[in-house]
């Protein structure tokens, strides 16, 4: 494939080079491969979906999750991974359905 494309990159110098000058050309192919070869991996890496994560029903265990920041409360009914999630740039806390929730009065 490299070999390919150095080939066609030196065939397109020689021909531009000789109506538009070989550095403006050298310059121009230079610039056309990069946007090219960008292009070429956005694209295909667009194209690569990510599996869907397996998830589990975890209703009947009851998960509260506090945000200690803001006192957010999220309850968790379907899980697709086991860290707690974020709110506020912070981890929020595990709590049962026993505890409190450490809220702030308004």
């Amino acid at each position: 494939m490299k070999l390919v494309l150095g080939l066609v990159a030196g065939i397109a110098l020689f021909v531009l080079g000789s109506a538009y000058g070989y550095v403006r050309a050298g310059v121009g192919i230079v610039f056309f491969l990069a946007v090219f070869m960008f292009g070429f991996k956005y694209w295909r890496d667009v194209g690569l979906i990510p599996p869907e994560p397996e998830r589990t029903d975890v209703r009947d265990q009851g998960l509260k999750y506090v945000c200690g920041v803001c006192g957010l409360e999220l309850r968790v009914e379907i899980a697709a991974r086991d860290r707690a999630p974020n709110h506020c740039a912070e981890p929020m806390q595990l709590v049962t359905d026993g505890d409190q929730a450490p809220l702030r009065p308004v």
